[in-house]
C-alpha cells in the first residue's frame, strides 16, 4: 500500500490522493481510511498532512451524509 511505501513522497502522496478522493467523490470508507491514516498522525515528516487528509475526509463525506 501506498500509505507504507518507504519513501517518503510516495506516502505523502496517497495521502493527499484520500483528501482529493473524499473531496471530488464525498466518499470514503472512513473505517478503513481513517485508522490507516491516524497510524500515519506522529510521522515528523507528513503529520501535518494527515491531519489535514483527516479533516478534508470528514468535512466532505460527512457533509455529505
Amino acid at each position: 500500500m501506498a500509505l507504507q511505501d518507504r519513501r517518503e513522497d510516495v506516502r505523502a502522496a496517497a495521502i493527499i490522493g484520500l483528501g482529493h478522493i473524499a473531496r471530488v467523490h464525498r466518499r470514503s470508507t472512513l473505517s478503513v481510511t481513517i485508522p490507516a491514516l491516524k497510524a500515519l498522525r506522529f510521522d515528523q515528516h507528513l503529520g501535518g498532512t494527515v491531519e489535514d487528509a483527516i479533516e478534508d475526509i470528514l468535512m466532505f463525506v460527512r457533509a455529505n451524509g
